[in-house]
């Protein structure tokens, strides 16, 4: 399946929009972030969509002022960084980002070693690490050490545990077998049909990469581009359970970040297209 059976111009348009109207909207850091990031796998999949000057100056102005932000705003460090990756990669200009970079880096190397042994952390080294700052190899404890050798461990492991694993093979650019992608694919599908959207998404992420394709991959991608709206947006809720959740928290709550993580999935399907060939996000 490629990613243009998944989001067409005209949809990633409206989608564009939408997220641009947000932006505007809800000024606070975390929305900002996340509407960024958003339009960022947007454009990885349609350049087109920012050719002017015009809007890449835009882009460039807004990487100054998140990065202003992020010292003295509550912020997501990844997705900080997540984003600057995708800027990057649309040769969008980042210096004025690199003073943040610095201190990110200060920071993670003051931890002890029980912290620089957590999977956030080494998926913040590697993305630095991408941007240009280097650090040296964190350490891995015995616990995930012995996890990560033990597949059949996975289907009943903790979220936390889950996300913890991931985020350390992420890292480490580790590649897995068919049996292992077939666990975790199973495991994502879950996880995402009980609106874990974040895990959910990034098992499927790093089964896409690193992993082999499967049937469930594809009922797993498939289900999470159905989640697509009207305006653009991606999610329903459930109008049994989120009763209390007036239009602003489902925004920022739900919305927005489902939105990122279907906009992230598919751009991922357009990456692998061009490294694996169309065939590895197929049926295998």
């Amino acid at each position: 399946m490629s990613y243009l059976q998944l989001l067409s111009i005209n949809q990633a348009e409206t989608t564009l929009s939408e997220l641009d109207r947000l932006r505007e909207k809800y000024q606070d850091t975390q929305p900002l972030l996340q509407t960024s990031f958003a339009i960022s796998c947007i454009l990885k999949l349609y350049p087109e969509l920012y050719s002017n000057n015009e809007l890449r100056k835009e882009f460039e102005t807004l990487i100054k002022e998140i990065g202003n932000r992020a010292e003295t705003e509550a912020a997501d460090p990844l997705l900080l960084l997540l984003t600057l990756v995708n800027y990057q990669a649309l040769n969008i200009e980042i210096n004025e980002a690199l003073p943040i970079l610095e201190t990110m880096k200060k920071e993670l190397l003051s931890q002890p070693d029980e912290v620089l042994e957590l999977g956030r952390l080494h998926l913040t080294k590697h993305l630095l690490n991408e941007l240009g700052i280097k650090l040296p190899k964190l350490p891995i404890g015995k616990d995930m050490s012995d996890f990560l050798q033990s597949p059949e461990d996975w289907l009943t492991a903790s979220d936390e545990q889950l996300s913890n694993l991931i985020d350390i093979m992420l890292a480490n650019q580790s590649t897995i077998s068919t049996a292992d992608s077939d666990i975790l694919s199973l495991i994502a599908i879950a996880e995402l049909r009980n609106y874990k959207v974040d895990l959910g998404s990034k098992i499927l992420r790093f089964v896409i990469h690193h992993g082999k394709a499967n049937a469930m991959v594809q009922e797993a991608i498939q289900f999470a581009a159905v989640q697509r709206r009207q305006d653009g947006l991606y999610g329903f809720l459930n109008p049994f359970k989120e009763e209390n959740m007036d239009d602003e928290m489902s925004l920022k709550g739900f919305h927005l970040p489902m939105t990122l993580n279907v906009l992230w999935l598919i751009s991922c399907l357009q990456s692998a297209d061009s490294e694996n060939g169309v065939e590895y996000v197929k049926y295998a």
